[in-house]
């Protein structure tokens, strides 16, 4: 028994972290930096975690802590900020400074491809043919099969390009990855996907839900291997509890925001680990 996760709300055990980092493009990382240069987007997890009395010190520690601890350690904060958080909602600036430091971009600018991740809804890939209309860009990259606990479903990709057709974007102008399961993997397999085609695109402008910005720019930073400017575009979330004024205000969307956090973290010890062999 895996234990496997039922939602994006839970971060994966160490047991179905090790197992998804198998089924995973083996990709590594060209740039491991992204957390030292990008340090301010955790100054207002600072601030909560040192009001709730809570360790995240992690923050900091990870390139030394081993996996299993730095994971121990994201789960025994987590645990303390979200019980803070939902007693404790009159901290409303404080939050939104928190949920607003994961949204690093927003251009509209010219680029040479449109990056979509994958989702379950419409409204990343709806943003994208708007942009695409607007002349942003002439072709639009989608990536996505389904998150990695998710089974028996139809490819995200291919239900997100079915729609951008249906709104008048030429299917040549489409460019499909429908195997990627985590949203590093859907950088990873995209660039392996371009490197087959001979495409190198000079920019791309990624389009991910807003607060998950912040890990899609660092997915293109680590991972592409040529010179490449990055740009973002942020896709607002379709329920409002998952928006800058209502994310604090329940367990579900309070797991999804820390998780974003964590993740960035999570991720950049998993690529150093593989730089070093410790994963292979």
């Amino acid at each position: 028994m895996h234990n496997r996760r039922l939602s994006s709300t839970q971060l994966p055990s160490m047991t179905e972290l090790l197992d998804i980092l198998k089924k995973e493009s083996q990709r590594k990382a060209v740039r491991f930096d992204f957390v030292k240069n990008n340090n301010s987007i955790f100054d207002a997890h600072r601030k909560v975690s040192q009001l709730a009395g809570s360790d995240d010190s992690w923050i900091d520690s990870y390139e030394v802590d081993s996996l299993a601890v730095l994971k121990e350690k994201i789960d025994k904060n987590y645990c303390e900020l979200t019980e803070f958080i939902q007693t404790n909602q009159a901290n409303e600036r404080l939050y939104r400074s928190f949920y607003a430091s994961l949204i690093t971009q927003d251009d509209h600018t010219k680029s040479e491809a449109l990056f979509v991740f994958g989702a379950s809804t419409n409204a990343r890939i709806d943003c994208a043919v708007k942009l695409y209309k607007q002349g942003v860009a002439e072709k639009i990259i989608i990536s996505g099969k389904s998150p990695h606990y998710v089974e028996g479903i139809e490819p995200e990709a291919g239900r997100m390009a079915a729609f951008a057709v249906d709104q008048g974007v030429p299917r040549e102008s489409l460019v499909i990855e429908e195997s990627s399961i985590t949203l590093p993997d859907n950088v990873k397999r995209t660039i392996d996907l371009l490197e087959s085609m001979g495409w190198y695109p000079s920019s791309v402008t990624i389009i991910a839900t807003n607060f998950v910005i912040a890990r899609a720019v660092m997915e293109w930073y680590k991972f592409c291997p040529w010179v490449i400017t990055i740009k973002a575009v942020a896709a607002r979330p379709q329920s409002l509890k998952f928006t800058e004024d209502g994310w604090y205000k329940q367990a579900d969307s309070i797991a999804l925001v820390l998780n974003e956090y964590s993740k960035i973290v999570l991720e950049s010890k998993i690529d150093l680990m593989r730089r070093d062999g410790e994963l292979d």
